[in-house]
């Protein structure tokens, strides 16, 4: 016979394996193309530390679905390549849907740790968040100055 503690632990590994190996696969694969949903920022130069207006405009042909604004994630050119800027900012799971033709607009808070240079903004929209796995949209490139 089976020991049900046992049994309970070799579960919950299994779950965690599979819950895993499912982020990984999902990373692989290559997202729908959504058309034209925009990122952009409202100015070409910034200040660190200083509030950035962002719009997020869906052109495209159906609804999409985004996590919140405020949690954008920043890339940085550093003459060769964009690399994405770690951060350790708390985020809600917030879940958001725009039209077709609608547009979102907001400000978003620029770190003030950010070293001048270019930048860009770094989001993922979806159609449906539960049937794929989005695609990355990134904003027009912006300058953080001195």
């Amino acid at each position: 016979m089976t020991d049900p503690a046992h049994l309970t632990s070799v579960m919950r590994i299994l779950a965690i394996l599979g819950f895993s190996l499912l982020l990984v696969g999902c990373s692989l694969l290559e997202p729908e193309d959504l058309g034209e949903v925009t990122l952009t920022t409202g100015s070409n130069a910034y200040a660190a530390g200083e509030d950035a207006e962002v719009r997020l405009e869906n052109t495209s042909g159906g609804v999409i679905e985004f996590g919140a604004l405020a949690c954008v994630a920043f890339e940085r050119h550093d003459g060769n390549d964009w690399v994405l800027i770690e951060s350790l900012r708390v985020c809600t799971a917030n879940l958001h849907t725009l039209q077709v033709g609608e547009a979102l607009d907001t400000t978003i808070l620029l770190d003030a740790s950010l070293v001048p240079g270019r930048y860009r903004l770094v989001h993922r929209v979806y159609r449906d968040i539960t049937e794929d796995e989005g695609v990355v949209i990134y904003s027009n490139p912006f300058e953080i100055r001195s």
